[in-house]
């Protein structure tokens, strides 16, 4: 009979509630998603079939899982290129290194711009977009510390120059010796770079003039050469020691040491380089 039907299954139904509500194991039967939940569906009952819902377990994220990182571009960025004119292409020019520094992007600013891609390795456009700016920033560092090494290296040059040219002192002066007992001036000049450099120049005071590079008095350094000039020509040479002192072999009768620059007529050359 189609009630008596209906009634049984509803029977049904209650019990299996009773028996989930009463057991232990209760909600926790279905606490894991691979479970699945009993479904009651009598045939040809009227009665609509009942799900028990499920306990939605929590998602976990892999600790490993890999991170995607995004760029973004400050507020008010300006891409330059060539043919832009601003003020922004004057910082980039002093940046780069590129003289004179003006608003013009120019093909020599390109070029500069494009050899520091290449550096980078970005693709050599010429275009400073913010890749380029961050990459630029990058070279400038590795400039930076790539100059201050370099001047280090120079002023230890420089400092051997000086600790050898004093360890000689009180030499006698004799025309024509190289040392080390004995020293004329370009000899004590030539013997004190071999000595501290490695390096070999002329013995002669004339040809050391024209195998060093010039420097202006308001950059010579203590450790340049000091040429003496008397009638057109090289009358005499030492090692500048900074102020108005140099070290240097003078003239018979005389030792080698620590003395004063006595001639205004002087010119400065440069071994370190």
């Amino acid at each position: 009979m189609p009630g008596l039907s209906v009634r049984s299954s509803a029977l049904a139904v209650g019990l299996v509630l009773a028996v989930t509500l009463v057991s232990p194991l209760g909600p926790m039967a279905y606490a894991d998603d691979s479970v699945v939940a009993p479904v009651i569906d009598a045939p040809g009952s009227t009665v609509p079939a009942i799900e028990v819902p499920l306990t939605s377990a929590p998602v976990t994220v892999p600790v490993n899982a890999p991170v995607v990182a995004t760029t973004s571009v400050p507020k008010g960025f300006i891409v330059l290129r060539q043919g832009s004119r601003n003020l922004s292409v004057v910082k980039l020019e002093k940046r780069i290194g590129v003289v004179p520094a003006d608003k013009v992007f120019d093909s020599k600013t390109r070029k500069k711009v494009q050899s520091i891609q290449g550096w980078g390795g970005l693709p050599a456009n010429g275009i400073v977009d913010y890749k380029t700016a961050k990459m630029i920033s990058n070279w400038q560092k590795k400039m930076a510390a790539k100059k201050k090494a370099a001047a280090k290296k120079q002023n230890a040059k420089f400092a051997r120059i000086i600790a050898v040219a004093s360890q000689y002192k009180g030499r006698p002066y004799r025309y024509g010796a190289k040392g080390p007992t004995a020293f004329d001036c370009s000899g004590y000049t030539s013997f004190v770079v071999r000595k501290a450099l490695g390096r070999s120049i002329p013995s002669q005071s004339g040809a050391q003039k024209s195998r060093v590079t010039k420097v202006s008095r308001s950059q010579a350094r203590a450790g340049d050469l000091i040429f003496f000039s008397s009638g057109g020509r090289v009358s005499h040479v030492g090692i500048y020691a900074g102020g108005n002192k140099l070290w240097h072999s003078s003239r018979p009768g005389t030792r080698t040491g620590l003395g004063t620059i006595f001639s205004s007529k002087v010119t400065f050359g440069r071994v370190v380089v």
